[in-house]
């Protein structure tokens, strides 16, 4: 069965960074761009548990509780993927304290079950 084939104009930025992207995992820009619509219709479900732990730390935020500074959250941040990551010292996650079992993070996954692309997004062009 043929597919209707879309354009969609994107600035260059955006045209270089889709294909950088979908160059690094080995796909297409429109399975990347599929695979990312997906995964934003995807409902993100949390315990009971989970938020709220997430509503305590934002009271005690809210409420004047110091955190971490931006440029120090980015710097660490930088380092995901990299032999220089290291992990947060006191940040929580999903399984307590991370502390120093700290998980690298896992890089993007391609989900099974996605829309059929968009034939043609593949020639992407930057928008003039």
């Amino acid at each position: 069965m043929a597919s209707k084939t879309h354009t969609i104009e994107v600035d260059a930025a955006t045209a270089i960074a889709l294909q950088r992207k979908a160059a690094s995992q080995g796909v297409s820009v429109s399975e990347l761009v599929a695979d990312m619509t997906a995964l934003a219709a995807t409902p993100v479900t949390l315990p009971n548990a989970e938020l709220a732990e997430l509503d305590r730390r934002w009271a005690s935020i809210k409420a004047g509780e110091a955190t971490v500074p931006h440029q120090e959250v980015a710097r660490w941040l930088r380092t995901w993927g990299t032999p220089d990551f290291k992990p947060s010292h006191g940040v929580t996650g999903d399984a307590g304290v991370v502390g120093s079992r700290a998980r690298r993070p896992r890089p993007f996954r391609r989900i099974s079950s996605r829309p059929a692309p968009l034939d043609g997004a593949d020639s992407l062009q930057p928008k003039s």
